[in-house]
This record gives structure tokens, sequence and C-alpha cells, in this order.
């Protein structure tokens, strides 16, 4: 009897865990793309694209992106290469945004601190140039 009531509990614990999941979507990355180019003089444009479902818990104003600018050489000699941002959007519109440097590289912050985002999907997508990301090695060129 106290089987089947233990039962039936754990049973009912389930089924309202999975109700309050479809009603409360996860938060967090739904996908990252990211395309690159390089062209003859070795500066490379990326345009990275990802999209996250925000449900006000962690996501609340917007996302953060570490681009790592900082390598060492094979001789080890540090060296940091040159970032330029070219756009940030949201949705397919201008989006808020500033970089600050961290230890390897700079992190792009993208979003409003006094506005929250609204619950859902949202697509942002980031172009950036980084010249010097492709470096000469023993064995021909690299890049980082």
């Amino acid at each position: 009897m106290r089987t089947h009531a233990l039962l039936r509990a754990a049973v009912s614990i389930a089924v309202s865990m999975a109700a309050l999941q479809a009603a409360y979507p996860m938060e967090g990355i739904r996908s990252f793309t990211a395309v690159y180019s390089i062209d003859s003089m070795g500066i490379v444009t990326a345009t990275d694209s990802i999209v996250v479902h925000a449900e006000g818990i962690k996501i609340r104003h917007g996302i953060f992106r570490d681009i790592e600018t900082t390598h060492h050489n094979p001789w080890g000699v540090k060296r940091n290469d040159e970032f330029r941002l070219i756009s940030v959007r949201r949705d397919g519109h201008e989006e808020k945004h500033w970089t600050e440097e961290f230890p390897r590289g700079v992190r792009l912050y993208i979003g409003d601190e006094d506005r929250s985002l609204p619950r859902g999907d949202h697509d942002y997508q980031m172009v950036y140039q980084i010249k010097g990301a492709i470096r000469e090695t023993v064995d021909g060129q690299e890049c980082l």
C-alpha cells in the first residue's frame, strides 16, 4: 500500500515537472553559428549568430561574447591582435553594446542595462574583424 502511494507521488511529481517545463521553456543558448572569411591581407571577418531563449532568469538584459585576441607565438611571445567591431544587432535591429578588455581579449556586452529583455527567442548577430589572426609557422600559415 505504501509502495503504491510512493509510486503515485513520484508519477505525480514527474507529470507536474513535465507540465512546468512545457509552460516555462528552458532559458539559454538555442544555437550558435560563426562564419569566417580571410582577405589577402590576413584580416579575418567574423559573423557570429547566437539565438537565445530568455525567460528573465539569467538572461535579463542581454548577452555577452568573449573574443580572444591575445595569443602566444611558438616562441612564447605574447601578441595582441587588433579587434574592430563592425555591427551588433538583435532581431535584425541595431542593439546597444559596449566592450571591455579582459586578460585574453575583448568581452562584448550586448543589451541595455536599464531595459529588460522581452521573454522569448532572440537572434543576436555580431560582425567584427581581427587583424593579425594569421600567423607564420614552420609548416606554413595558421589561423588562430
